[in-house]
């Protein structure tokens, strides 16, 4: 994509008005411009962008790892680590060039009129442009994802047991993007004011296939750079439970259980000062403050087992009738409490068939 322009103040000399559009013409090398070297042909003029990727290149790296350990009977360790990760590399087009301007309360791009390749004698306003010399842009992707559970169990006496367990999971996922123009650097350097570069202006008139007329400022961090965005999420939870049989009846064990359970999650954002600025001039990811979040979150749960009909209280076409009472009530940070009663009906007409009903 060539260059579009647009003039900012009438020029009485040239006859041209204020407001009018202009493209370079293909194939302009940008050297000693003249007014015959553009057109208002207000259809884009394209070439071939080189360097491109027709599919990304990914790369994955994953393993588990699962360890029990049974230092007695009636105890019994565990751990299970989980990690992944995940790279994409990848180039696409058009480059970084620039959308105009009027982000985050920055002006559109002007060409200066002192600008000694502007032939039009007034400041130009610049439209969508490509700057493909300085080559395409370059995305990189890093996602890493682990969780890790570690717990124990112990069995006591009449079928009891307690098991508790720590858990923690994350995934960090950062976006590098290379080749980005700074807009404040852009408009320096078509001012002749950029920092290490003073005294030379930068020629957007070029047609980029042919030329590469801005060569002087290439590797001037102050006019392009690396943009990043970062985003994590994670969750540590704290979990306990116990249970056994209460009572042996006829009709067969009454079992409870219960326990509690403690939660936080995080999700947080940042992306580098030059996005959060809105100072680009095609800006890839959100202006301004991004979302970060916390919340915690208390559990108490129970439940117990009802056998009516079963064991030697049951006959063909009535093996069992069970009926199981549960509650959950949740604590969250961000928003009050929540109760989860559950009842429910297990028949079993035989013992290979079993018909639940269940009212939450």
């Amino acid at each position: 994509l060539t260059g579009q322009f647009t003039t900012l103040a009438a020029n009485p000399k040239t006859g041209i008005p204020a407001g009018s559009f202009f493209q370079p013409n293909p194939g302009f090398n940008g050297v000693n411009p003249t007014l015959a070297d553009f057109n208002s042909n207000a259809a884009q003029q394209s070439f071939s962008i080189q360097g491109l990727q027709v599919y990304p290149r990914e790369q994955r790296i994953g393993g588990l790892v699962k360890i029990d350990y049974e230092p007695t009977s009636w105890l019994k360790l565990y751990d299970s680590f989980l990690i992944n990760r995940t790279e994409e590399v990848s180039t696409y087009g058009p480059n970084q060039g620039t959308y105009g301007g009027g982000f985050s309360g920055n002006a559109f791009l002007t060409v200066p009129a002192n600008n000694p390749y502007n032939p039009f004698g007034v400041p130009l306003q610049v439209g969508p442009q490509a700057f493909n010399e300085f080559g395409v842009l370059q995305t990189n992707t890093i996602v890493t994802t682990f969780r890790e559970v570690i717990g124990g169990t112990i069995q006591l006496p009449h079928g009891w047991y307690i098991d508790s367990n720590w858990l923690y999971g994350e995934s960090d996922g950062t976006e590098t993007m290379h080749n980005f123009f700074k807009f404040t650097g852009l408009q320096q350097a078509l001012n002749g004011t950029l920092a290490g570069n003073e005294g030379q202006f930068f020629n957007p008139f070029a047609d980029e296939s042919v030329a590469g007329p801005n060569r002087v400022f290439y590797g001037n961090r102050q006019l392009v750079d690396s943009i990043f965005e970062n985003i994590r999420s994670d969750i540590m939870q704290f979990h306990t439970a116990a249970g056994g049989t209460l009572w042996d009846l006829p009709s067969g064990p009454l079992t409870v259980a219960g326990g509690f359970e403690y939660r936080s999650e995080d999700y947080i954002m940042n992306d580098d000062p030059y996005s959060k600025a809105g100072n680009l001039t095609a800006p890839q990811f959100p202006i301004g403050t991004l979302t970060n979040a916390r919340r915690y979150i208390w559990s108490i749960f129970g439940e117990v087992d009802i056998p009516i009909v079963g064991g030697s209280w049951s006959w063909p076409g009535l093996r069992s009738i069970e009926l199981v009472i549960s509650e959950r009530q949740d604590y969250y940070s961000d928003f009050g409490s929540a109760a989860k009663p559950k009842f429910a009906i297990l028949y079993k007409p035989f013992n290979d068939l079993t018909d639940r009903k269940s009212v939450v």
